[in-house]
Formats: structure tokens, C-alpha cells, sequence
């Protein structure tokens, strides 16, 4: 037999661009709202102390973060003369933000993969190459 493994939205996603272009711009003003009302605040959780960092890449979702929570540093981790600096370095660039850049040595690579593996259980280069760096920027905005 087949398993279904996932199931359409509930509602059905729109096929009137107009219709999905609003939906998605309602959706992240409310997040940007929500963000930037809970560090004004001081929000409830522990993230709120003031201790706010953005692990930037440059990217849409990162630049939304980081415009949303101007007081907080920008981080990018990765070898010395990689693609993903350089985008981050254009976007924070464009951004008028400060950037600070964890530059990546093959021997940061082997200890932090080791800690992400030890930490998630998950070994597969795919989560690697997701969490390694994620988990970079935050040592160097703990330290």
C-alpha cells in the first residue's frame, strides 16, 4: 500500500499571485511586528536579556531579521575568501550594519562538527552544513 507522508495546507494555498504576494507580506509584518515588540519589551524568555545577535548570510530571511533588530550584531562564519562572506559583507553593506566575521580554519571545521554531531546526534553532511555554521557565529557572539 502507499503511506502519505504530508498533506496539502489547510486552507488551500491561492493560485492569485496577487492574493499570495498580500498573505506573505501580512505573514511577515506580523513576524516582524511580533519580533520587534518582544525585545522592546523585554519579552518573557531568555532571549530577550539584551543578548540579541543575527546570524546573517545576506539572505532574505536573515536581512528581515536583521531589519527588524537593528541593535543587534550581524554574524557570518565560513573560510576566509568564501562566497558567504562576501554576500553578507554586500548585503550588511546595503544594510548600513556592522558585520563580524568568524573566519572558519580547518581545524574550527573538525571541532565543530564534532560538538554539532555530539550535541544533535545527527551526522549527515546536510545537517553539517546547516547547523556548523550556525553553531560558529554563536560562539563568537557568546564570547
Amino acid at each position: 500500500g502507499t503511506e502519505r507522508v504530508w498533506r496539502l495546507p489547510d486552507p488551500a494555498p491561492t493560485a492569485d499571485p496577487e492574493a499570495a504576494l498580500a498573505a506573505v507580506d501580512g505573514a511577515v509584518s506580523a513576524a516582524l511586528g511580533d519580533l520587534a515588540a518582544s525585545t522592546r519589551s523585554g519579552g518573557d524568555d531568555e532571549s530577550s536579556d539584551g543578548n540579541l545577535a543575527v546570524a546573517f548570510s545576506g539572505g532574505v530571511d536573515s536581512g528581515l531579521v536583521a531589519a527588524a533588530v537593528p541593535e543587534a550584531p550581524c554574524y557570518v562564519a565560513g573560510f576566509e575568501g568564501s562566497h558567504d562572506i562576501a554576500a553578507a559583507r554586500e548585503a550588511a553593506s546595503a544594510m548600513d550594519r556592522d558585520l563580524r566575521v568568524v573566519e572558519v580554519t580547518h581545524d574550527d571545521l573538525t571541532r565543530a562538527v564534532r560538538a554539532v554531531a555530539a550535541a544533535t546526534g545527527r551526522r549527515n553532511p546536510m545537517d553539517a552544513s546547516i547547523a556548523v555554521p550556525l553553531f560558529m557565529t554563536a560562539e563568537a557572539a557568546a564570547a
